[in-house]
């Protein structure tokens, strides 16, 4: 399912990992980025849902590094504009899927 809201993410990306499963669900990876939209790398996230009566909860989790692996990163590519830019897919992939499971366009 493609979720609207991610489509300014999904320019960034050049190439992703097929779905695997791991120790915590099934996982997506990106291999390629441009870090000047996105500014991570090494990102890897996975989602599992859990049901609770007629409620379902979804768990979104990732791992990444900042842009700049390296010593004294620039502003925007250090680690504050790494987790700027990831609560931002995190919260727009969030809203899209609530939209989208709630029976929005």
């Amino acid at each position: 399912m493609m979720l609207r809201g991610l489509s300014l993410v999904a320019a960034a990306v050049v190439a992703f990992m097929p779905v695997v499963a791991s120790a915590h669900g099934p996982t997506r990876q990106i291999t390629e980025v441009d870090v000047k939209v996105v500014p991570v790398t090494g990102y890897e996230a996975w989602m599992s849902v859990k049901g609770e009566g007629d409620k379902s909860t979804v768990e979104w989790k990732s791992k990444f590094y900042r842009g700049f692996v390296n010593n004294d990163p620039p502003k925007e590519l250090d680690d504050d504009a790494a987790l700027a830019a990831i609560t931002g897919v995190f919260k727009t992939g969030m809203e899209a899927l609530k939209k989208k499971i709630e029976g929005g366009s």
